[in-house]
């Protein structure tokens, strides 16, 4: 791109050039933005899911501020989570699975409430709704083993030469963004993804899908 031209949506494509590897590992963006061509869309074995959480803040305290020492600054995961934010006092619990049901914020209140309470009580009983979040997953489809993530190469295509993925976390990019990450950097090192197969066989299940 020469000098003084405008950066469009595309731009990014045109830096590819510059590196030896490319991840996509975008999330819902790979399927929503187009990075992946439609053909391999198709065959991804994967859902997109909408997800929202909600914040509950703190009550006021008897001077008008709000009180953010009366919730829990523990995170808790157990099918659902609750976890503090950076936001003093304010607690954030998610979440749902919405594949089609287009759920008033009342609703995912109540849904996410009767699903969560147990992990965080005082959060409920003693906080308010602040507002009502919304994402986008990649869920992948359920094997013997559960719901497996997407990683390893794909390949040459129009982007790039030497593109790998990485998608398919689903709720759980937290935890395994770190141990598959490591898991795909050696792969990617090596110049592909045959050992990192044979070591993890697990990881090959989406290929059955002609990706």
């Amino acid at each position: 791109m020469g000098k003084g031209a405008e950066a469009g949506p595309e731009a990014w494509k045109d830096r590819l050039g510059e590196y030896d590897a490319v991840v996509l590992a975008a999330g819902s963006g790979l399927l929503r933005n187009g990075m992946l061509g439609e053909t391999d869309i198709a065959k991804l074995p994967v859902d997109l899911v909408r997800g929202r959480s909600v914040e509950l803040c703190p009550p006021a305290s008897s001077n008008g501020r709000l009180d953010a020492t009366s919730l829990s600054r523990e995170a808790v995961l157990c099918g659902k989570y609750a976890a503090p934010t950076a936001e003093a006092g304010v607690t954030l619990i998610g979440a749902t699975h919405e594949f089609k049901e287009d759920l008033a914020a009342k609703e995912v209140a109540t849904e996410l409430r009767g699903r969560s309470y147990q992990l965080a009580p005082d959060a409920w009983d003693k906080g308010e709704v602040a507002r009502v979040t919304s994402g986008y997953r990649v869920q992948s489809r359920r094997g013997n083993l559960g719901r497996m993530p997407i990683l390893g190469i794909l390949g040459g295509d129009d982007l790039h030469q030497n593109v790998w993925l990485f998608t398919g976390l689903s709720s759980r990019g937290l935890l395994y963004h770190g141990v598959y990450g490591d898991i795909l950097s050696d792969a990617i090192l090596e110049g592909n993804d045959g050992g990192m197969m044979r070591r993890c066989p697990h990881l090959n299940w989406w290929r059955e899908y002609g990706v």
